[in-house]
């Protein structure tokens, strides 16, 4: 009996943390269902990584800074982390920890030098684990959260330092040293102000941090020192969701679906916001932004399973009221699908879901494409062949 074998994927699985990811400037890679797609975006064809054998779901993605590698984080009886060569979609390594009660890892990421893994486990150990990856050699462990009620959202390395990592929390932010596979804890440069909700944190240098808070308040922290209070505008009090740096500042993803642009300033607050422009339709929860290597486009994951795109490189140039996001791919729905129906004559298929919405793809647009396009060269190429010979004939004849 013939193998079946996945050909498209229609939706995104939006509760995974950093759900979307570049690989390259024209290829993303985002979850969807319990597999990892890896969309062209030019060719607009998609490959998988499929998840793992009796585990539950997938809870948290990475990409290697050198972008050969993706780790996948899946809910399991211990929680399990595969991470997937991407040029030949092969396994390359199953990690598990051994020693934590956590079902499950919240976070992930890759040092800079892509040798490291670090993964952020979950309830009620709440342990922060660091492996040799490819030799699969533990290296060092950590209780981040002080009691199991507590949560962590966020790891991650410093984008130059293998030794330097920060984690943020539900009233937790810590900054910590790898020394001789141990993790030091560093002096907290919040320790004086009453803690917050720290939803989200990005690296915008080599020891800079900027971090988000539920209330819509931006800390910028430089080494073990706070640098500077960005409190929310009067006229909003939206919760940062996701940050991410770029060149010429930072933009950040609220609750209500908009990104706020902050540039960067002289004045005492480093970063001054410049602009802030909403999805149309759609005020939910941006879980995370991801920005192209060359900052021209900016990737949306929202919670209601949404990816959009964003032409940062035009912002200076937008207005506010137009529409200034695309999805990515199509439409998807944002809950669960109850039913589907193909068509005989045709490559489509249609879709209900509780989102109250009928949803109709193609599956075969690639290659109508591919088709086309052949139909097209050959037309052209026997055209071109037949005036050589005419013109040949012409003056042949005519001489």
């Amino acid at each position: 009996m013939a193998a079946l074998l996945h050909r498209h994927f229609f939706g995104v699985k939006g509760d995974v943390r950093e759900p979307v990811a570049y690989v390259d400037e024209q290829t993303v890679l985002y979850p969807a269902g319990h597999n990892t797609c890896i969309f062209n975006l030019e060719q607009r064809i998609q490959r998988f990584l499929p998840g793992t054998d009796k585990t539950e779901e997938i809870t948290a993605i990475a990409v290697s800074p050198n972008k050969k590698f993706v780790a996948v984080a899946e809910k399991s009886d211990k929680g399990v982390i595969t991470v997937f060569d991407l040029h030949s979609l092969k396994r390359r390594r199953l990690l598990t920890s051994t020693d934590s009660h956590s079902k499950e890892f919240v976070s992930l990421a890759f040092s800079p030098d892509s040798k490291l893994l670090m993964a952020q486990g979950g309830a009620p150990d709440w342990c922060l684990t660091i492996w040799t990856w490819e030799k699969a050699k533990f290296m060092a462990a950590v209780k981040t959260a002080a009691t199991p009620n507590s949560v962590i959202y966020q790891c991650s390395f410093s984008p130059t330092d293998n030794n330097l990592i920060t984690v943020t929390g539900n009233g937790v932010f810590k900054q910590l040293k790898l020394v001789d596979s141990n993790l030091k804890l560093l002096p907290n440069a919040l320790n004086k102000r009453e803690p917050q909700n720290y939803q989200c944190h990005a690296w915008l240098s080599d020891d800079r941090v900027v971090v988000g808070t539920d209330t819509g308040d931006l800390l910028v922290i430089d080494g073990v020192e706070l640098k500077a209070f960005i409190p929310r505008s009067p006229s909003d009090s939206n919760s940062i969701e996701s940050i991410v740096g770029f060149s010429k500042g930072l933009v950040t993803g609220s609750d209500d679906g908009s990104i706020a642009i902050y540039e960067k300033s002289d004045e005492k607050d480093l970063y001054k916001r410049s602009k802030v422009f909403s999805i149309d339709s759609n005020a939910v929860k941006i879980r995370h932004l991801a920005l192209s290597h060359t900052e021209e486009q900016l990737i949306c994951a929202t919670e209601n399973n949404q990816l959009f795109s964003f032409a940062l490189s035009n912002a200076d140039i937008m207005k506010p009221d137009d529409r200034n996001f695309d999805f990515l791919a199509t439409s998807f729905h944002s809950g669960q699908v109850t039913g589907v129906d193909t068509c005989i004559r045709k490559p489509l298929v249609a879709t209900c879901g509780l989102d109250k919405s009928v949803h109709e793809y193609t599956y075969a647009y690639v290659h109508i494409f591919i088709r086309i396009f052949m139909y097209v060269y050959i037309f052209i190429h026997i055209n071109i062949y037949v005036l050589f010979m005419y013109m040949y004939f012409y003056i042949y004849v005519y001489m």
